[in-house]
């Protein structure tokens, strides 16, 4: 469990720790300021946010009621926020307990009157965290909790690859009306690992969105994955390159607007982030690693002809790209852009938005063309084992740390 504490007044937040610290599978997080606050919240997932109303707007600034309650409209608003599951306002002045109250009921939330000489705070916030741990384990109880989860555009030939990893992958079972899943188990040095894998019915982020959601609710993944092929930019990639998808976004994202000087059409991207401490251990990889993961049966010439592994933004689009001036509008959008692909965007926006327990996310898939009129379908397959063994190699270098 992971809890936000948003409070400037040291006597007051030395309190609140104390209560806090009682359960020890909490961890708490600090932010003594609204900027402090909302740069945390973009990152983590809380089960709950305790909130001054009385806030600075930065570190060691004087604070205003107007702050906290800012604050609290952009958590409930913000699409880049990850709304936690429970919120308390808790502040020290009546007056400003009395002025704001309502709107923390507007909004479906608590506040609670702070008082040294009362005990009675303390009583509320030790029922409403004993509520929170009693619903997180009733969770838990209800349904299971996979270690990893894998997710696919197509059948063949990305699930293919897949299915080819040696993770003792059982027979078929439903997901649901759609869709089938496949159970394996990674074992590595004595420990065992649970793995689900499945591929949508169809291209396209809808489909990698819904799928990815499904799987999320029903298995609780601690890491979920998605490999296959993508379009490269030529002068950055070889074929056959794997890409790691370091942020991605819906480049067709936007809006018409009709003015005096004609339409024209805006763009609004979301740009998601993979999880930092999987992208981490993929830049750690060296050239021996490569090599494990290229050539597994060791009958290698060092570095020749071998494919690279690229960390870069991974644009997503809706339709097949075979056209580079397509690929000039996305650099417009990002010009470090490296891969297009229709699926990681849905995937990413899945796993950033989905509540706690919220899995660690990336994509992995190598460039099978260039995004333009020359397609050479005979290396998706190849492709497609190339991002599979990464993912895999990547997995089970780093499982005891990965999933424990």
């Amino acid at each position: 469990m992971r809890f936000l504490i948003v409070e400037d007044n040291e006597a007051k937040l030395s309190q609140i720790m104390s209560e806090l610290i009682k359960h020890n599978d909490i961890v708490l997080d600090i932010a003594k300021s609204v900027t402090s606050a909302r740069n945390l919240l973009t990152r983590n997932q809380y089960n709950l946010v305790l909130l001054d109303v009385v806030l600075p707007n930065f570190d060691n600034e004087a604070p205003k009621v107007q702050h906290g309650l800012d604050l609290l409209r952009e958590i409930h608003e913000a699409d880049y926020i990850k709304t936690p599951n429970y919120i308390v306002g808790l502040t020290g002045f009546l007056e400003v307990a009395t002025e704001t109250k309502q709107l923390f009921e507007d909004l479906m939330w608590t506040l609670v009157h702070y008082e040294t000489e009362n005990n009675q705070w303390r009583k509320t916030l030790e029922n409403i965290v004993l509520h929170i741990l009693k619903s997180a384990k009733d969770s838990i109880e209800a349904g299971e909790q996979t270690d990893l989860c894998i997710v696919t555009a197509l059948k063949d030939p990305e699930y293919t690859a897949v299915m080819r990893l040696p993770w003792n992958w059982q027979p078929p079972e439903p997901l649901d009306s759609q869709n089938f899943i496949r159970r394996g188990v990674i074992s590595i040095q004595g420990s065992n690992y649970s793995v689900v894998a499945a591929h949508a019915n169809r291209m396209g982020m809808v489909a990698s969105a819904l799928l990815s959601s499904e799987l999320i609710r029903k298995f609780r993944p601690k890491v979920i994955g998605m490999v296959g092929i993508c379009a490269g930019r030529k002068e950055k990639v070889q074929l056959c390159d794997v890409i790691v998808s370091t942020e991605t976004w819906d480049w067709q994202s936007g809006k018409y607007v009709v003015s005096d000087a004609g339409n024209s059409f805006q763009i609004e991207p979301d740009f998601i982030k993979c999880s930092e401490s999987l992208r981490a251990k993929i830049d750690l990889l060296d050239l021996s690693d490569k090599v494990k993961i290229f050539f597994p049966d060791g009958h290698s010439t060092g570095a020749v002809n071998m494919p690279g592994i690229w960390s870069g933004p991974m644009a997503t689009g809706s339709a097949v790209i075979s056209d580079t001036t397509i690929i000039d509008k996305i650099l417009k959008q990002k010009r470090s852009t490296i891969a297009i692909d229709m699926e990681c965007y849905g995937m990413y926006s899945a796993a950033y938005r989905s509540s706690a327990p919220q899995p660690e996310f990336i994509c992995i898939k190598a460039v099978s063309d260039f995004g333009d009129e020359h397609k050479v379908d005979d290396v998706q397959e190849k492709c497609s084992k190339y991002s599979a063994e990464t993912f895999r190699y990547v997995i089970e270098k780093h499982a005891s740390v990965i999933f424990n």
